[in-house]
Parts: structure tokens; sequence; C-alpha cells
């Protein structure tokens, strides 16, 4: 079964929206449906979740002694995203990077609000491929909002981790909370390094185990998914260097301090990623040398035959000219003495080469 990941060069959104309006709002009809929107408001002491049945009763909470977390699954509903930005004024352009599944990593400040876009990292082992959800957060004082593509709640042990009151997360402000989603998002990557990984290793043993066979779509397939996976990783390493910078002021000045290690993760999936590169690098050099080999095996098989029969081929040339006074052509035992002859040669030939080692 051919296995395929998402293209390298996704631009349909970018030619799609090529000279309409800025700022317009627009989706492909099949990934239009109704959004989930859930609300979670809590602080060290209470908890509470609901769903709301409209987006128009989302309102931003200004109470700062409570953390006010709106998460919405699907971007495919735009009157629902439309509405929640109205009532977060949130800027048109910043709708539209929402809802664009191919943008890359970015983090934006725009007044009091900090925008950022990021991938959520699924591997799905059965068909072996991998899929870059997009996910948008958006922070507004007390109020975090968080836009998941697709139809499953990619954020559930974070929910979990506020139920159960496991962590600091319930003693910490919605920076804290901005601080718990990148970390655990970005934390995927290290299980998808870790399969890129045992995934090179099962190649590299298959070049060894079975040299004689061109692993050539495997080791491309995994060249794809670095570049790939390279292409939103950069990104998102400059969006998180610029949380722990100083263009971003948070209103928890310790905050940055955790900020930092994500960049450190990110600094370790990098390099993990660079590795890999050199890995590919590496099989694809093995894959060549083996198909060589295979083919200098080949063609030494095909010089050793022709080598047998190159004296062979000279005898029954001098005998096919058909010369009328050729005593051997009258002679009884004309032809089983050539025969016989050939056959000492051949032997004598092959005698000669086995002691070359060439065979």
């Amino acid at each position: 079964m051919k296995k395929k990941i998402k293209s390298i060069f996704e631009m349909r959104h970018f030619l799609k929206k090529a000279g309409k309006i800025p700022g317009e709002l627009e989706v492909e009809e099949t990934t239009r449906g109704p959004a989930v929107i859930g609300e979670i408001r809590y602080n060290s002491a209470t908890f509470e979740s609901n769903q709301p049945e409209a987006s128009a009763g989302v309102l931003p909470d200004t109470n700062t002694s409570w953390c006010h977390w709106i998460d919405l699954i699907g971007l495919g509903d735009i009157q629902t995203i439309q509405q929640l930005g109205k009532n977060f004024a949130l800027h048109p352009l910043t709708l539209e990077d929402i809802i664009n599944t191919d943008h890359l990593p970015k983090c934006e400040i725009s007044g009091e609000q900090l925008f950022f876009t990021l991938k959520f990292p699924l591997y799905h082992q059965e068909s072996d491929t991998l899929e870059l959800r997009h996910i948008s957060l958006i922070l507004t004082g007390p109020n975090l909002l968080s836009m998941q593509e697709g139809n499953q709640d990619l954020l559930i042990p974070i929910k979990e981790r506020i139920r159960q009151d496991r962590g600091r997360i319930r003693k910490g402000n919605t920076e804290y909370l901005l601080y718990a989603l990148i970390d655990y998002i970005i934390d995927q990557y290290f299980f998808i390094m870790d399969t890129l990984g045992d995934d090179i290793e099962r190649t590299e043993d298959m070049l060894i185990d079975d040299p004689e066979t061109n692993h050539i779509q495997k080791i491309h397939r995994i060249k794809k998914r670095i570049v790939y996976l390279r292409k939103y990783l950069t990104s998102l390493t400059k969006a998180v260097s610029q949380l722990q910078g100083n263009e971003v002021q948070f209103a928890d000045a310790n905050i940055k301090v955790y900020f930092r290690d994500i960049y450190d993760h990110m600094l370790h999936i990098n390099e993990a990623l660079v590795t890999s590169k050199d890995l590919q690098t590496t099989l694809l050099e093995m894959n060549m040398s083996n198909v060589n080999n295979s083919m200098n095996r080949v063609m030494k098989t095909l010089t050793v035959v022709a080598t047998i029969f190159i004296p062979l081929t000279f005898m029954v040339g001098i005998y096919g000219m058909n010369f009328q006074y050729m005593p051997e052509l009258n002679w009884k035992y004309g032809y089983p003495a050539v025969m016989a002859l050939m056959l000492v040669i051949a032997a004598i030939m092959i005698w000669w080469i086995k002691r070359k080692n060439w065979i």
C-alpha cells in the first residue's frame, strides 16, 4: 500500500485568497461543519465547565481572579468564529490566520492580545502517516481562546489536569495556561522524532539484511517527512523565541522562565531533526551503494560467462568457415574431438577464474 503524507508545498489557501479582500473568511466546502465550544473557568479553589449552545453567549471575562478558557473544535464554522472574533475584538486578519490551516507557526502581538499559532503532530501508525493539525491560541487578559482544526479534541490531557488539580496549573493565571498548552503540544514532537528515529533504524536494518532490494521509496518517504517537519519546526522555534524575548511582556514576570524551557525543548527537537536528516542522507548513500554492488555482481557474472565462451566462440568460428581443404571436416572423430576440446577449454577457464577469486 502506498503511504502518503501531506504535501510540503501546501499553498492552496494562499492561491484561493489571491486577489480577494483581506480578512474575508472562506473555507472549503468539504471542511465546513458545526463547531463545538467548551468553556472552562477555574482558580485554585474552584472549577467550572460548560458547553454553550451558541457562540454569542461566550463573552470575555474581566475578573482576574479566574482563568477563563474557551476552546473551539472545528474551523469550518465561519459564523461561530466570526462571532467569537466580534466578542473578543479579534482583528479580521487574525481570524483569517486562524482558519488558514496551511499557515506557518507564528507569535504576534496586537495591543493587549497575544496570538500564537502552531501545529499539533498526529502519527497514525496503522497507515504510517503524519498529520499536523492547526491550533491557534489567543491570550487576552484573563481569557484564553484555543481553536483546533478537525473534530477531535487534542487538548483533553490539559483539561483533565485542570479538572483534577494536578501540578500547579490551577495556581497560575492564563499566561501559565498558555505555557501549559504550548508545552504539551511541543512535547508531542518528541514522540514524532522517536517514531522517525525508529523508522530510520528499521530502514537501515533492511538495507543491511536485504541489500539486493532497492529501498529508495522508503528512504524518499523519510526524507519528505523530515522536510515536512522542518518547514513548521523552524517557524515554531522562532515563535517560541519571541515569547521569551523582550518583545512580549507578561503580567507574571516569572513566566518567561517556563518559555525558556520550551525553547530548550525546541532546540533539542531541531537537533534531532538535523541528526535524522544526516542519517537519511546516509541511508540514501547506503542504498545507492547496494544498488551499485548488485549491478556489479550481475555484470561480473555476465563477464565471467562471456570470458568462458570467448575461446569456444573462436573455435566454432574457425570450423564454421567451411573451407574445402580442412582435414578435420572429413575425420571420423572430428566432431566429438572438437566438442571434447571445447569442454576441456571451458573447464580450464573456470578453474583459472576460480583461482583468481573472480567467482
